[in-house]
């Protein structure tokens, strides 16, 4: 069985184009295979719950075919919050 290690989480504002500004909450993960972020969102009391991980050196979005495309669209920005945390 894998050992998790849940580590500090943070939170970061950013504005998503055409919805406004979201506070998206990250939980850090340490697992055999790699550090994890799970990602939560709040749209409207509809959560979404998503994970990025390390692929090459960039993070990026894993199970790309259960999240929104508004948040497919922040990739990027969601990645730059892990960077600068």
């Amino acid at each position: 069985m894998a050992t998790l290690y849940l580590m500090p989480s943070f939170s970061r504002k950013i504005l998503v184009p055409d919805k406004g500004v979201f506070d998206f909450h990250y939980d850090r993960i340490h697992t055999v295979s790699g550090t994890q972020y799970f990602i939560l969102v709040n749209n409207n009391r509809v959560y979404h719950r998503f994970r990025m991980q390390q692929k090459e050196g960039l993070w990026v979005l894993v199970d790309t075919e259960k999240i929104p495309d508004w948040i497919l669209q922040l990739e990027v920005e969601l990645a730059n919050a892990i960077l600068r945390h």
